[in-house]
């Protein structure tokens, strides 16, 4: 069952609250909460069917969207189905209804972090240790991928080419994840904030 009071793994950290009327050329991370996460593994033969319900999610690296949230391929027959936290209850119970035999459904939102990276030097951030290929021409507004950043396990999705960038990691890791971004984005003028 989804606690509607999901939190960010880093609501320890004395952040403030993200500005409503925030510089956009400001290069920002942000600690992210209330995000529901769901890993969807399609059964044996039912990977086209389970991709066609999540919103024809077939393309390997580019994100998808249908009633259930934003999905984003993590493997062969595999999803990441993302929404809002204060959500997830419903959308969850709706996910498992609509795979019902087609697919395993976890959740798995309390065992994920989740940042927002955007801002001017976003992109030359993640270069300094992302192993994809993050050129505009290459990874625009909707591609996703799962690399290493830092030695962490990375699931990246590119929301817009601002850029904007929402990253997820296991939680166990979200300490050592935020203190590399922090530290890395120090040249860069990185400000910090807790998402509102």
């Amino acid at each position: 069952m989804v606690d509607a009071t999901l939190t960010s793994p880093l609501a320890h950290l004395s952040l403030a609250a993200f500005p409503s009327d925030g510089n956009e050329t400001d290069t920002t991370l942000v600690a992210r909460h209330r995000v529901g996460f769901f890993h969807v593994m399609a059964r044996q033969a039912g990977a086209l069917e389970t991709a066609h319900k999540l919103g024809d999610a077939r393309a390997p690296g580019r994100a998808a969207v249908c009633e259930h949230g934003i999905v984003l391929p993590t493997a062969p027959g595999e999803w990441a189905v993302l929404c809002d936290g204060a959500e997830a209850e419903l959308k969850l119970a709706a996910l498992r209804q609509t795979l019902d035999g087609l697919a395993y459904v976890s959740d798995q939102s309390h065992g994920r972090m989740s940042l927002r990276l955007r801002g001017a030097s976003a992109r030359g951030l993640m270069q300094k240790e992302c192993a994809i290929d993050l050129h505009p021409s290459k990874f625009y507004e909707g591609s996703c991928a799962t690399t290493t950043m830092a030695g962490i396990g990375v699931l990246v999705h590119q929301i817009s080419d601002a850029p904007c960038y929402d990253l997820y990691c296991y939680s166990g890791y979200a300490d050592s994840f935020w203190n590399w971004f922090v530290e890395a984005g120090e040249e860069l003028g990185l400000k910090v904030y807790r998402e509102e």
